[in-house]
């Protein structure tokens, strides 16, 4: 901690002695040569090591010698630390750590890719004007997608932060905070897709038939907009989570089990209809999103069973087991009758 201090009162341990003593100072101030008043700077340590890392420093940036070691800058083109050619090695726990949370993900990626080749492999048996119209739809979604991506993004960077702090509460009603808000931005995207998709599909073809299969298409896919706001959310919150198996596996349930054997049925019912075939994918996200649902069920009872356990622990009297490696809780300070005072004045 870096401020302006008048007065700093806080138990703190001699190295030399290894008694506590009471530092209770004033520090005067001085005077620059132009006749101006300086206050001096401290900096404040860790208390929790019971270490004196404070040191004064003058206006002009000086290190004198002070209580706190190691605390000045290091001399010229000198590292402060030893770099050795040993040092330089691959940790073999990091790398299957990063490496099991993200193969399940990438793998679905390509899978639920792989799905959408098959999906289109399929169209394209329907004639010229449906995989043309299919394509110029497919380039609308991307776009449409932006948002729902946007916040499965953001989900997954928010809730991993959360929960490496011990905050999962906080992590779960963001969770709903961001299906509020996509829900939002998707019903209007469902009512441009949904009433007005010819308007979009014209941005990328001119051809009236071609617009119209594309827009027919995109009826469907209207209404998938308003189930990716939670699938989405969904999917950003377990990979915070690092819960990447699961994602990886409903995905792969919703794109082989129910997208392709949809859209191949409705692909072969007379008349054939975009709108039909296209309605595979809101379907499979339906079947994504309950599978989601019964999955944060099961998450949120197993963080509160970690919860109550840990207050259980703390209210015996002993110290509850930490649940997120780095994190640590506030040691009191030795002495009973010490106490800190720190007025800054800024």
């Amino acid at each position: 901690m870096l401020g302006l201090s008048r007065r700093l009162s806080f138990p703190a341990r001699s190295p030399a002695a290894g008694s506590l003593e009471r530092a209770d100072r004033k520090p005067a101030r001085q005077t620059s040569p132009a006749g101006r008043e300086s206050f001096h700077l401290y900096f404040i340590g860790n208390p929790r090591r019971n270490q004196p890392h404070r040191k004064r420093i003058g206006k002009d940036g000086d290190c004198r010698a002070g209580e706190a070691e190691g605390l000045c800058p290091p001399p010229e083109n000198q590292l402060t630390f030893q770099v050795e050619r040993s040092d330089l090695r691959f940790d073999g726990g990091i790398i299957r750590k990063v490496t099991g949370l993200g193969v399940p993900i990438a793998l679905q990626d390509f899978l639920v890719g792989i799905s959408f080749l098959v999906l289109l492999a399929i169209v394209n048996g329907l004639g010229l004007v449906a995989s043309a119209g299919i394509g110029v739809a497919e380039k609308v979604c991307g776009f449409i997608m932006l948002i729902p991506a946007a916040f499965m993004q953001a989900m997954a960077a928010f809730v991993a932060q959360n929960i490496g702090a011990g905050k999962y509460p906080r992590a779960r009603k963001a969770l709903i905070y961001a299906i509020a808000v996509s829900t939002m931005l998707a019903m209007v995207m469902f009512a441009v897709t949904f009433w007005r998709g010819d308007l979009l599909s014209g941005i990328f073809a001119n051809d009236p038939e071609v617009i119209f299969a594309a827009a027919d298409y995109l009826k469907a896919y209207a209404i998938d907009c308003l189930l990716t706001c939670f699938l989405f959310c969904f999917i950003g919150f377990f990979n915070g989570l690092g819960m990447t198996r699961f994602v990886m596996i409903q995905g792969i349930i919703g794109a082989f089990l129910v997208r392709i054997p949809v859209a191949f049925w409705m692909s072969r019912q007379i008349p054939v209809s975009m709108f039909h075939v296209g309605l595979a994918t809101p379907c499979s996200t339906i079947l994504q999103v309950a599978l989601c649902l019964i999955w944060f069920r099961r998450t949120n009872r197993k963080y509160a069973g970690e919860e109550s356990g840990a207050l259980s622990g703390s209210g015996a009297g002993q110290r509850a087991p930490e649940r997120f490696p780095g994190s640590h809780t506030p040691h009191p300070r030795a002495g009973a009758g010490t106490q800190e005072q720190v007025q800054n004045d800024v």
